[in-house]
């Protein structure tokens, strides 16, 4: 059996993530099954963190962001939405978690936290170091 000269083969829904369809259609008097459905999973991506894992404080607000890799050809997706703390100032130990993305092709990976710091500055004294807060 020859492709084209005894069966042909088509698809529906076979582009994006979610259910899709394969019909195969007999010529010459082949039949066939009425057609092979089957899921196409979402491709779980990376991110790459944008931002420094550790600052020092310096009173200026400090954000937290990610891209988003591992994309197929010229395909966009972007973190939608975090939850945790995306922006702060004062010292402290923070996570940012990103929990949506824009594209329902791509599924966030498995560890989606990153955390980061921001250090108490030190300052200096009368020649003696010393960390405060901010």
């Amino acid at each position: 059996m020859k492709e084209g000269i005894d069966y042909e083969i088509s698809y529906e829904s076979n582009v994006n993530a979610g259910e899709a369809k394969i019909k195969i259609n007999g010529k010459n008097g082949y039949t066939f099954a009425e057609g092979i459905d089957f899921i196409i999973l979402p491709k779980e991506v990376t991110l790459n963190w944008e931002n420094a894992d550790n600052y020092e404080y310096d009173g200026s607000l400090k954000t937290m962001s990610a891209t988003v890799g591992g994309l197929v050809g010229t395909d966009k997706c972007y973190v939608k939405t975090y939850s945790g703390t995306t922006s702060e100032k004062d010292a402290g130990s923070y996570t940012t978690t990103a929990t949506e993305l824009s594209n329902t092709n791509y599924v966030l990976p498995k560890e989606a936290s990153k955390e980061w710091t921001i250090a108490k500055k030190s300052i200096e004294i009368n020649g003696s170091k010393k960390k405060i807060s901010g």
